[in-house]
């Protein structure tokens, strides 16, 4: 009877640091990331007026991310990210003149490239003594916008024609992976450093004419080098 008594209680405690343990690996982290999102490819080309060039400039990005199972070797991530970046504009006027053949004046600018991302994905942990190494690869839905810009052209020796390209939102499909560390500086707090790479379908208007009629339309790759810094809890 004693016996049994003591590997029944031996085995409740094995049972028992088990479950805690089961419930340690699926505790969740909460963090919030703001970085600089660096345009890379066509997206950042100023040349010409073509369908793939961006004329894009660096700007941010900050995006809130939970990660469940944060304990466990690999986690699940899901995160909500917004990316802003300006256009070129000096450098796209100057494009439409080259372009168009025509003078361009009163070039106004609106806002640049936007992009809003619902995003989920696997997150690949390496715990070290100091800190912790993590890689992720992301993917979901991007809710994207072109630039949107207005401007005058003259057409004629005492004639101008208004134009603008005012695209609406489109949903296309999203991508993201990178690296990143986490510092922890309490029992729940850590910093994180992260590098990234970013991306996400955007339609456009690429040139707008006078009429309004004739719209040469295409597509960008919106992709961009985050570099962010954070704190998780």
């Amino acid at each position: 009877m004693m016996k049994f008594l003591k590997f029944f209680s031996i085995g409740l405690l094995l049972g028992t640091s088990s479950q805690l343990q089961a419930q340690d690996s699926l505790k969740s982290v909460l963090s919030f990331q703001l970085g600089v999102a660096i345009p890379t490819g066509s997206f950042a080309k100023a040349d010409a007026i073509t369908e793939q060039q961006g004329f894009a400039l660096p700007g941010f990005s900050a995006n809130l991310e939970l990660v469940a199972g944060s304990k466990a070797p690999i986690g699940w991530a899901f995160r909500v990210g917004l990316t802003r970046n300006p256009l070129r504009d000096s450098a796209y006027r100057s494009a439409l003149d080259k372009t168009r053949s025509s003078t361009i004046t009163n070039f106004t600018v609106e806002h640049g490239w936007r992009s809003t991302q619902f995003l989920t994905g696997p997150v690949f942990r390496i715990p070290t003594k100091r800190a912790e190494f993590n890689f992720k690869i992301l993917g979901g839905l991007a809710l994207a916008r072109a630039p949107k810009f207005s401007f005058l052209e003259q057409t004629a020796p005492t004639t101008f024609a208004s134009n603008q390209a005012d695209p609406a939102s489109t949903i296309s499909f999203s991508f993201v992976s990178g690296v990143g560390v986490r510092l922890p500086f309490s029992p729940t707090s850590a910093v994180l450093m992260g590098v990234e790479y970013s991306s996400a379908w955007v339609q456009r208007n690429y040139d707008v004419f006078a009429n309004q009629m004739d719209v040469e339309q295409g597509r960008v790759l919106m992709n961009n080098l985050v570099v962010s810094v954070g704190v998780s809890f």
